[in-house]
């Protein structure tokens, strides 16, 4: 019987790590985003031990103190080199890890369903954001820690729950779970300090499952709340110091904080319920305290509040528990302290990582009460199915919302095509287009940053700095036009459809799904993109170029089309048009060991040694084990050293 429990545990939680592989499996051949250039590749302390050093005790060279963060990019970099791959692999297993964790916990606290609501936060669109941005894997890494903490911490000290620990045992034995505790939630804290409020999450967890707080327990948190506020006000000073979140952008009043607050929580509950429309910038929200409606958010929150303790002996203290954890993990970004996202946005997918989990129990505990009041049998058919429908819908979903992280091109475009006033986009958009010489849109771009938020002074520093490398571009040319960037969710089935054929062989259907797909949303490239991938596999090498270039003068700076087209030419022998494509690729992909390798060899070909050497020696970087570009480099050395013997 043992044996068989065991054996059960083990099926789970390999089908939740398999499902999250699985599903972020397209993430691994992404590139560096925002904000990954001050993480890993910009980040001079990645580069040597002392380095490292100064991640530890000098918390101004890291944008944020995020020791074990930064430590776990140092690693990775001195292992395997700016390689994203690696990055958003271990991005995928540490959720993998976590999904795994909250089946643990939930499962501790006899949450009825455990496992599914740990497959819906494994699958949920909203943690695409956390694992597929390379750096959230502060996100990923505290709450790792941060479970961990509260296992062993429901273990030591809640009874009702299976897994507690024995009474009988020896005060050294619970030392050891007790330190291991607050060395986890140290931990977690070094990873991201929001976890500061999961000793007030115990305590309400406590709460709930033993129906009242010893003094022993409270006191017995004394040290998780006193390193929790240590590491709170560490941020807060770093962020407005260091990071910059001061000034008029950040100047409310606590009324106006109220109100941020109150909608906050509503969004985040309505996004988790319905993830649609998901943004990697949300439009920053016009707070106006005159307004009646706008009070409406806090006092219809707290009216929840209110109604869930009043029914508390008729309901259980379960629901009213799960949203208070809810909330309280929430506290840090509900806009009572200034955080520099602010900036943009009050919201932002990423910030309910942790959070998320107590109101995903919540809704699937009340699912299956639903289920058990219809049916004597809460786990008959027909919820089967429906569970693994509501599996299945949000991992597509999920699917969906990855691609936008591709590179810095998708992400910015997809955000304006979902919030089109979106300043900050607009300029960072800009700035990619002009570097690779794409000067009316960077400059139509420039203008509308001024036009949104006149106060923001680096665009027009770019604007102006544009004028000076292109002297003939008249600002009264450059209108900004809404584009369309995203692919609706027709044609992203039929593309995905598209994909499994293409996968299975069956290349006539693979074709046929992805020019519905085109059918679908013809102003998008990537319909085009995938019909050139499928003539390129099956070496109509003409179909491809057509399609390829089809999908570029839908999107400019598509990296892959302009990468697989410089392969073709490659092996059609025209290097010159080849090496247009491949440079093209990397301004916009600048981490991908491919395209270098790809440059290498057309520089071997023109006869630029030299230059094939420094290519070939970036692919290297980014990837440590292109043992084809090590032979590469070996081959020219000789090659060199045999002409000079020859002189």
């Amino acid at each position: 019987m043992q044996q068989n429990a065991t054996m059960r545990k083990v099926i789970g939680a390999a089908t939740l790590a398999a499902i999250v592989i699985l599903l972020y499996l397209p993430s691994i051949h992404h590139s560096f985003i925002w904000d990954d250039d001050y993480y890993v590749t910009h980040n001079t302390t990645l580069k040597d031990t002392v380095g490292l050093k100064k991640i530890w005790i000098s918390p101004g060279t890291t944008p944020q103190y995020y020791p074990l963060v930064f430590t776990s990019f140092w690693l990775e970099y001195h292992l395997f080199g700016l390689n994203p791959a690696v990055f958003h692999a271990t991005n995928i297993i540490l959720h993998a890890i976590n999904s795994v964790l909250v089946w643990m916990v939930l499962s501790q606290l006899g949450v009825p369903w455990a496992w599914m609501a740990a497959a819906v936060f494994a699958v949920h669109p909203v943690n695409a954001e956390s694992v597929a941005w390379i750096s959230e894997r502060k996100n990923l890494m505290s709450c790792l820690f941060v479970l961990l903490s509260l296992w062993l911490l429901i273990r030591l000290y809640i009874r009702t729950v299976p897994g507690a620990t024995d009474p009988t045992k020896t005060v050294k034995k619970k030392w050891i779970i007790y330190l291991t505790a607050l060395i986890f939630f140290a931990f977690a804290m070094l990873s991201k300090s929001v976890t500061c409020v999961m000793p007030a999450v115990f305590l309400i967890i406590v709460w709930w499952k033993e129906n009242r707080l010893t003094s022993k327990k409270v006191l017995s948190l004394i040290p998780f709340f006193a390193a929790g506020l240590v590491a709170a006000a560490n941020t807060i000073m770093i962020e407005k110091a260091h990071v910059g979140a001061h000034g008029f952008e950040w100047d409310f009043s606590f009324p106006e904080r109220l109100l941020i607050a109150g909608r906050a929580l509503w969004f985040y509950a309505h996004k988790l319920i319905f993830p649609a429309n998901i943004i990697f910038v949300y439009p920053r929200w016009h707070i106006d305290i005159s307004s009646w409606w706008q009070w409406l958010y806090p006092v219809l929150a707290l009216l929840v509040f209110a109604t869930l303790w009043a029914l508390k002996n008729r309901i259980g203290k379960g629901p009213f528990a799960g949203v208070a954890i809810f909330v309280v993990a929430l506290m840090p970004a509900l806009g009572f302290i200034n955080y520099f996202p602010m900036r943009f946005s009050f919201v932002a997918d990423h910030f309910q990582y942790m959070a998320q989990i107590a109101l995903i129990a919540l809704i699937i505990s009340g699912t299956h009460r639903i289920a058990e009041l219809i049916s004597h049998n809460s786990l008959n058919k027909t919820t089967f199915i429906a569970c693994a429908v509501v599996i299945l819908l949000l991992g597509g979903r999920t699917l969906a919302e990855q691609e936008k992280y591709e590179n810095l091109y998708t992400l910015w475009t997809d955000t304006l095509a979902k919030n089109p006033a979106c300043w900050m986009a607009h300029n960072n958009l800009g700035v990619l287009l002009a570097k690779n010489g794409i000067f009316k849109q960077a400059g139509a771009h420039y203008l509308e940053t001024i036009r949104l938020n006149p106060y923001f002074a680096e665009a027009r520093q770019n604007l102006a700095k544009m004028r000076k490398h292109v002297k003939r571009l008249n600002t009264a040319d450059l209108p900004y036009q809404q584009m369309s960037y995203t692919t609706p969710h027709s044609a992203w089935f039929y593309n995905t459809a598209g994909d499994a054929m293409a996968k299975l062989e069956r290349y006539v259907w693979a074709e046929w799904f992805y020019k519905k797909a085109i059918n679908k949303a013809p102003g998008t490239a990537t319909g085009f993109y995938k019909l050139g991938n499928l003539a390129n596999h099956q070496n109509r090498f003409k179909k491809a170029i057509k399609y390829y270039r089809k999908a570029i003068q839908l999107q400019p700076l598509h990296a892959g089309a302009h990468r697989a087209l410089g392969e073709i030419y490659i092996r059609l022998g025209k290097y010159n048009d080849a090496l247009r494509h491949i440079t093209t690729a990397l301004k916009t992909d600048p981490f991908s060991a491919r395209a270098y390798h790809d440059l290498g060899l057309v520089y071997r070909h023109i006869g630029k040694p030299d230059m094939a050497t420094n290519a070939y020696g970036m692919a290297l970087s980014i990837n440590h084990f292109d043992g084809l570009a090590r032979a590469a480099m070996s081959e020219i050395a000789k090659q060199k050293t045999k002409n000079a013997k020859k002189r």
